[in-house]
């Protein structure tokens, strides 16, 4: 792989990780136009860690409150003390909740990943998803005033299996979560938040499942000149994701996303027949 190749697939795995349009499904339409394989499942991991690093630096506060009030929750349950749960505890507790059915879903769809990821046309109709997905979260039907600690568990659970669902390639995965939370009443800035919190435990689980992957396969490990490049690549423009769309979110900007979307849906139906 040349040092610009693996340059334009860190810039493509930083940037649609985050923002609304789904990185499986570019990833997979640069996989099939340019005939890139996955041989090097290692720089692949590499990218993700990369995309986990600048979660981390964005979120840092509120990941070690959370961390350090979950601690706290545990002691005083083994000191068998009363607890009444703070926002940390609760976000936490709720982050967890809804990884469950992420794990279950997105495992159960990676059976028939290779098959989906050599179809244009269901990738195309995925994305088009996505878009009338996203250009709900700019419609205020209502005011949605609910905080993510107030959601309850059948909504988090909700979240989380939609999160799951976004392992389909075309379906975004945070537009996704921050739509199905929108329209479950959670504010936007809590729907944002919670998005990319929620992301955390599903990229670390799918970067450690990649490290499996490269230990039961035997393939090369070679952090050189791409892998060192690609990992700063894909944590600079995750974490120029991130900021973006929390501003995107607070502009009521999500809308332009859709029509990108579309019309890359539209593109992909009709190239697979060509």
């Amino acid at each position: 792989m040349t040092l610009i190749k693996a340059i334009i697939l860190a810039i493509i795995q930083g940037i649609t990780e985050f923002l609304p349009i789904s990185s499986s499904g570019h990833l997979a339409i640069v996989q099939i136009l340019f005939n890139i394989k996955e041989g090097n499942v290692f720089f692949s991991q590499v990218l993700h860690f990369g995309t986990l690093l600048s979660i981390l630096l964005v979120y840092h506060k509120q990941v070690i409150n959370m961390i350090v009030e979950f601690f706290k929750m545990l002691a005083s349950l083994i000191k068998r003390e009363k607890i009444e749960l703070n926002h940390y505890q609760k976000l936490a507790l709720y982050i967890i909740l809804a990884t469950i059915p992420t794990v279950f879903i997105a495992l159960y769809i990676e059976k028939y990943l290779d098959q989906l990821y050599m179809s244009l046309s269901l990738i195309g109709v995925f994305f088009i998803i996505t878009a009338i997905l996203i250009y709900y979260i700019d419609i205020n039907l209502y005011s949605k005033t609910r905080r993510i600690t107030k959601a309850g568990v059948p909504r988090v659970l909700a979240i989380g299996a939609v999160q799951g669902i976004a392992a389909l390639p075309g379906i975004s995965r945070s537009g996704s979560t921050i739509f199905i939370s929108h329209a479950l009443g959670i504010n936007k800035k809590d729907a944002v938040d919670f998005s990319f919190l929620l992301a955390i435990p599903a990229m670390f689980g799918g970067f450690i499942l990649g490290l499996k992957d490269i230990y039961k396969e035997g393939a090369t490990v070679s952090f050189d000149l791409n892998a060192i490049v690609g990992l700063i690549v894909s944590f600079i423009t995750g974490v120029l994701a991130i900021r973006l769309i929390k501003v995107l979110a607070n502009n009521k900007k999500f809308h332009v996303f859709s029509y990108y979307l579309v019309v890359l849906g539209i593109v992909c139906i009709v190239a697979n027949y060509l």
